[in-house]
């Protein structure tokens, strides 16, 4: 009698785990099982990742990649020590069958690192082959995702007051601040004159800017500058998106937007 209990209640387990493991699992166009656990599915894997990954003949590759959910990427290198120029460039991306692992298409990998494991907020530079590096200097193969810091970045002006600002002619005079950590300092530029103050963060997105000055150069377009001079010292608070600055006055409209820029 005890035989005949136990063989059935076998069966039913038997059942359930297999109709648990389909319920965990899928096939791939290879016909081989994916689980859902993935990187793909399971991370919030869009996003802009930063670092300086290792580099043979120079001293170091400063990188950006900009993973978008529509599966295209955009990646910026440039060779520091060896050349100023930046390369840029822009395409589709794929995933691999587990889900785990993406591919920049349209990349010249003889220059450019196009195969990254996708992890919690970082990407790990895969090797030529596509597997993942090992050893004591494996980190130094990851770039880190940005989750959306106001300080140590560069924010260019682009729109003040409502109106567009275009692109400064010298890139040295760019309309810019950039809030330092140490002494919370804040350096830049009005488009003209190099600016310096001094900043506070507290609770709320809230901001104030402090003992804002500038040197005295005499430039065309002064105006541009003194407003900008004039919105910092006015802001309140301030609302970040990746790579996106918004300065408000209480419940103003936006007085100045900045873009963030890496390359600088």
């Amino acid at each position: 009698m005890r035989t005949r209990i136990i063989l059935p209640l076998l069966l039913i387990i038997g059942i359930a785990g297999c109709k648990s493991y389909q319920k965990n699992t899928k096939s791939d166009p290879t016909g081989r099982a994916a689980t859902f656990h993935n990187s793909k599915i399971s991370l919030d894997w869009a996003g802009t990742y930063r670092g300086t990954l290792p580099c043979a003949d120079c001293e170091g590759i400063r990188s950006e990649i900009r993973l978008k959910k529509d599966l295209t990427y955009e990646i910026a290198l440039k060779y520091l020590g060896k050349s100023e120029v930046v390369i840029r460039n822009s395409g589709p991306f794929t995933w691999d069958a587990t889900g785990n692992k993406i591919t920049l298409v349209n990349i010249n990998s003889k220059l450019e690192p196009n195969q990254y494991f996708v992890g919690e907020n970082r990407l790990a530079k895969t090797d030529m082959k596509g597997n993942r590096i090992q050893g004591n200097l494996s980190d130094k193969y990851d770039l880190k995702k940005d989750k959306n810091s106001i300080t140590e970045r560069y924010w260019k002006l682009i729109e003040l007051n409502g109106q567009k600002i275009p692109d400064s002619e010298n890139p040295k005079k760019e309309a810019h601040i950039i809030l330092k950590i140490k002494d919370n300092q804040v350096i830049g530029n009005g488009g003209c004159n190099s600016l310096n103050g001094t900043y506070t963060l507290s609770e709320g997105s809230q901001i104030k800017f402090s003992r804002m000055i500038s040197t005295r150069m005499a430039c065309p377009g002064m105006e541009t500058e003194q407003q900008l001079l004039n919105a910092l010292e006015s802001a309140e608070n301030y609302f970040i998106n990746s790579d996106t600055l918004l300065l408000h006055k209480a419940k103003m409209p936006t007085m100045a937007k900045f873009a963030s820029v890496y390359f600088k």
